[in-house]
C-alpha cells in the first residue's frame, strides 16, 4: 500500500470512529443516568479510550503526511498499528453499547 493509499484509509477509518464514538456517546448518554456508578467508571473509561486511540491515530496519519519518502515506511508501520488499534477498539465499545 503506498503512503497516499494508507493515508486515505486511514482518514476514512478516522471519520467512521468520529461518526461512531459520537453515535455512542449519545446511546450511552440516554442510558448514563440509570446505569450503576461502576458501569458509568466503565463507560467513561471507554469512551476517553475510544479519544485517544484516535487522537494517536491522527497524530499518526500527521506523521505520515509529514515524512519523507525514506522515511515514510518506519511511519507508515505506526499508522498501520494505531490504524488497526482504533478499529478494534470502537469495533468493541460497538458490541458492548
Amino acid at each position: 500500500m503506498t503512503s497516499e493509499e494508507l493515508i486515505k484509509s486511514v482518514e476514512t477509518t478516522l471519520d467512521e470512529a468520529n461518526s461512531r464514538v459520537a453515535e455512542l456517546s449519545k446511546n450511552i448518554a440516554t442510558k448514563f443516568d440509570e446505569a450503576t456508578e461502576a458501569s458509568k467508571t466503565k463507560i467513561t473509561g471507554t469512551i476517553a479510550d475510544l479519544k485517544s486511540k484516535r487522537d494517536i491515530a491522527e497524530e499518526k496519519l500527521e506523521e505520515l503526511r509529514n515524512s519523507s519518502a525514506s522515511a515514510s515506511e518506519d511511519v507508515k508501520i505506526g499508522v498501520k498499528f494505531a490504524w488497526d488499534d482504533l478499529k478494534t477498539a470502537v469495533n468493541s465499545a460497538s458490541e458492548r453499547f
